[in-house]
């Protein structure tokens, strides 16, 4: 009878064990939820890109705001954001910037990544 009661105490210990260890474990076809973010800066306003990256730089920020432009595609140059017009005769122009440094290709190039701010600003050449 003792053993009886040992064997199903040993039964019932590496039972609960077993089941507590295979509840822990996530199941294969349970995704794991990523949190995509970016974000195009002009001024004071921040606009949500999240649903923009893998695309350019320049499909966010034609979709997000008011643009003139000049060329297209990689060759495009913006000459107003949001209605402010970049003066030449005071050599101004409008900067592309990712994550806070002035961007090496253009926007028509710059394919948007998790996790980046694009911001555009009036400077000087």
């Amino acid at each position: 009878m003792l053993k009886r009661l040992l064997f199903i105490f040993i039964f019932l210990a590496a039972a609960i064990f077993l089941f507590k260890d295979k509840n822990n474990q996530t199941p294969a076809n349970q995704s794991v939820i990523k949190e995509y973010k970016a974000t195009i800066k002009l001024g004071e306003k921040t606009f949500d890109i999240a649903q923009f990256i893998g695309k350019t730089a320049l499909i966010a920020t034609e979709a997000k705001v008011k643009v003139e432009k000049t060329g297209d595609g990689e060759n495009t140059f913006f000459t107003a954001v949001e209605g402010r017009v970049a003066d030449r005769k005071k050599r101004e122009f409008w900067e592309f910037l990712i994550n806070g440094k002035q961007a090496e290709v253009g926007a028509g190039s710059y394919i948007i990544q998790n996790g980046d701010q694009i911001e555009w600003k009036i400077s000087n050449y």
